[in-house]
């Protein structure tokens, strides 16, 4: 799936991403997204899409509805952290 992922970034020039696992979480380090190095608004706007792209991506590749994705601590510019958890309000 990373592969496949990174596959698609590249086509847009939208950086490249590593999967990682916890004991409670999928890790996602997404980095050189083109808006994260941009004003206060760029990095905003750079996390929403990327939150929002993961969980499309991850929820076509059979993520189960009870995981979201959510946006952690970032190293703008170079690194945005997300996390796969299980959603608060929907049961696993």
């Amino acid at each position: 799936l990373q592969i496949q992922i990174n596959a698609h970034l590249e086509t847009m020039h939208w950086g490249y991403c590593r999967f990682s696992e916890s004991d409670t979480s999928i890790n996602i380090r997404h980095y050189a997204s083109p808006l994260a190095s941009l004003a206060e608004v760029g990095k905003s706007a750079s996390a929403a899409y990327l939150e929002s792209a993961y969980q499309v991506w991850l929820g076509q590749a059979g993520m189960p509805s009870g995981l979201r994705v959510i946006s952690g601590e970032h190293q703008y510019p170079v690194c945005q952290n997300f996390r796969v958890i299980a959603s608060p309000d929907r049961p696993e």
